[in-house]
């Protein structure tokens, strides 16, 4: 039997829910995606942030009030604030190295979210054409 109340505090506390709720989600995942999936290990907190900030610069994200992100603040100031509100929220995890340096990587809640995501896409191909072998 499901448990109504169990649902709602998911609802309320999952990261994975939190992270479809918001506004810019399109502009997380895909960055996400294009960072994390498909590629081995962590990356450096150098690096992370120069990759979102170029991302954010070709997306022209200028403004988010969501995440304090303002017009005049610069693309490395956008990703740093991305970065650490993202971290906050449970989208990524950090941690660091031997000598000292962070790393990010997916949270078990994005990673999770983002396979849900993918497989929506593969069910919706299988019941379009149950005899179809590609997914």
């Amino acid at each position: 039997m499901t448990d109504i109340s169990q649902i709602r505090n998911t609802l309320n506390t999952s990261p994975s829910v939190g992270l479809l709720r918001l506004r810019n989600r399109e502009m997380i995942i895909e960055f996400l995606i294009r960072t994390f999936v498909n590629k081995q290990g962590a990356i450096s907190s150098g690096n992370i942030h120069s990759q979102l900030a170029d991302f954010l610069e070709g997306q022209r994200i200028e403004i988010d009030e969501e995440n304090e992100i303002n017009f005049f603040d610069t693309y490395e100031e956008k990703a740093k604030k991305y970065i650490q509100n993202w971290t906050n929220d449970g989208f990524l995890t950090n941690y660091p190295d031997e000598q000292g340096e962070v790393f990010y990587e997916l949270s078990s809640h994005s990673s999770k979210t983002i396979d849900w995501l993918a497989s929506l896409k593969r069910k919706s191909l299988l019941v379009l054409n149950p005899n179809s072998t590609t997914y």
